[in-house]
């Protein structure tokens, strides 16, 4: 049997072998041999190789059904439905660049190969490098930027109906112009810094040492982010104050309009999004965090930072769940799933049917013929 290289002798950061030495070494039982590692490696392994491309290709056959069905029923656009249509394109976005183009050929394949079958974006030439990492840190931060986009315009809806709710749809794509150009320009020094640079004895595809401090910087607002998710759950707490403190104040809750239930369920699910969205967020990039400065502080405690990427990792696989969870209560709470069974159905067999914008805190009903 072959002697599996060890990554010692590999020039990147990064190697074929990542997911596998750990439990190599703990089976020969090396002194610095960790069990938690091994689990940890296992785990991103297994899920990186046989679960996330079925979850990310998932995630990316919804988006294309939801975009389908925006672009088939005009009359249901609304300014909230440009702004899910954007966020479910930004994620699917992300989940290709990250997920198809990284996780897997980096992490899953070398797994399930035993280190004979990989593909590292990040290191095929500084060019790659640079283009890669700009990519998904541009869609990852539209797609948050976007959702805080939409708490804000829901909640000025809630606060100021006569001056929101009547602003023209069109106006939703002028706002997410606005934010994928807010978004670009903020990403402008990740694509202008990030380039092979050594750490130690090995080359990454990172920040270089003088730039170190951006390293924090794209933490807070890219990936899942922190600032956003934060913004976004203080936002929805307020709003969900707003919508109960309206419905105590035409009853009591046992004899509220249907309407009223509706913006209560609606509130009460953004609500929870936002809680998964933190939950998903904040982890990673503590995580991601750590890695960071261990790596900076002792670049030789090898087994340490990899642990805390591989950790980091795992939280992006929670990422991606958490879009298919999404698309799951988007379709089932606005009736799509409904409609689409209507169409099914035929032109001859198919009845008059609603589509309901109330789940994102607008009161636009559809009929679709």
């Amino acid at each position: 049997m072959q002697q599996m290289p060890s990554p010692s002798s590999w020039d990147f950061a990064d190697t074929p072998w990542d997911l596998l030495w750990q439990c190599k070494s703990v089976k020969a039982k090396w002194t610095n041999a960790s069990e938690i590692d091994c689990i940890m490696s296992t785990l991103l392994g297994i899920w990186s190789a046989y679960i996330m491309p079925f979850i990310c290709g998932l995630s990316l056959v919804g988006t294309a059904f939801f975009m389908i069905v925006v672009l088939l029923t005009k009359n249901l656009v609304s300014r909230q439905f440009i702004y899910m249509f954007c966020l479910f394109a930004s994620n699917a976005a992300t989940s290709l660049l990250f997920g198809w183009f990284w996780i897997f050929p980096a992490k899953g394949l070398p797994f399930a190969t035993e280190g004979r079958v990989y593909l590292f974006t990040f290191y095929a030439s500084p060019t790659a490098c640079s283009v890669h990492r700009f990519a998904y840190s541009l869609t990852s931060t539209l797609s948050c930027n976007v959702l805080l986009v939409a708490s804000v315009d829901r909640l000025l809806s809630v606060y100021f109906p006569m001056e929101f709710s009547n602003i023209p749809k069109r106006y939703g794509w002028y706002v997410f112009l606005i934010t994928a150009l807010v978004s670009l320009f903020s990403l402008i020094p990740v694509a202008g810094l990030i380039m092979w640079t050594s750490v130690g004895d090995k080359i990454i595809c990172w920040f270089p040492q003088p730039y170190q401090y951006m390293e924090y910087y794209h933490t807070l607002i890219s990936n899942g982010g922190v600032i956003q998710p934060l913004a976004i759950l203080v936002i929805n707490v307020i709003f969900f104050a707003r919508i109960r403190k309206h419905a105590q104040q035409q009853g009591r809750l046992e004899v509220l309009s249907v309407q009223a239930k509706q913006s209560m369920q609606a509130c009460m699910t953004l609500l929870i999004f936002s809680l998964i969205f933190v939950i998903c967020a904040l982890p990673q990039n503590i995580a991601y965090i750590c890695a960071y400065t261990i790596s900076r502080a002792n670049p030789q405690m090898t087994a340490q930072i990899r642990l805390a990427y591989n950790v980091a990792d795992l939280f992006w696989n929670l990422y991606f769940i958490r879009d298919v969870i999404y698309l799951i209560f988007m379709f089932r709470l606005t009736g799509i799933c409904r409609w689409f069974a209507q169409l099914l159905r035929g032109k001859n067999h198919r009845r008059p049917f609603v589509i309901s914008g109330t789940f994102w805190g607008q009161d636009q009903m559809t009929i679709v013929q």
